[in-house]
């Protein structure tokens, strides 16, 4: 019997370890670009300091005409805010509780940043179709949960030899909608 509720301990103890990535309700935040609308929404509970600090950034309109960095074809990732104002180098938060766990695999569609960049404000949506396991450590934060239309748009878009898109993509505003 001992050994029974032992076991028991033993399996809650490791559920309630990990990480559970569960997107959260509310709120959404909507990014209104010139190609279409994207809704996203937060992994709070897994990364409770990045999705708050997201959620200040639109809030303050830190990607309000926010242009897109880099579409990355075939690494199939949208970067943003990476060369504009809504990076800040200020910010100089420990994410090391919310860095994803090894056998997390990133999915279409999730929101990501380095936490070793300097800072906090940029970040990248996976676009690739296939789950892939991550080379370096990464907050995954929030989640496309509609529009992807417009994610294939801007994966579609023409670049330079910087990956840098030819035509003005943008993000025309930011806001929490719900």
């Amino acid at each position: 019997m001992k050994k029974i509720a032992y076991f028991i301990f033993i399996i809650s103890f490791l559920v309630s370890c990990g990480k559970s990535y569960k997107l959260d309700d509310k709120p959404v935040i909507l990014l209104v670009t010139n190609l279409g609308e994207i809704k996203i929404k937060l992994y709070k509970n897994s990364a409770p300091k990045a999705s708050s600090l997201f959620i200040d950034f639109v809030k303050k309109g830190k990607y309000n005409n926010t242009q897109i960095d880099e579409v990355m074809f075939f690494e199939q990732f949208i970067n943003i805010g990476f060369n504009s104002k809504t990076f800040d180098p200020a910010i100089k938060e420990d994410f090391n509780s919310e860095i994803n766990p090894e056998n997390k695999k990133l999915s279409y569609g999730e929101l990501l940043f380095n936490p070793k960049n300097e800072g906090f404000g940029a970040f990248s949506i996976y676009t690739g179709k296939e789950d892939i396991k991550l080379e370096e450590p990464q907050v995954i934060f929030a989640k496309v949960v509609e529009g992807n239309d417009v994610i294939t748009k801007i994966m579609e878009a023409r670049v330079d030899n910087l990956n840098r898109p030819l035509e003005k993509i943008e993000i025309k505003e930011a806001k929490v909608i719900e």
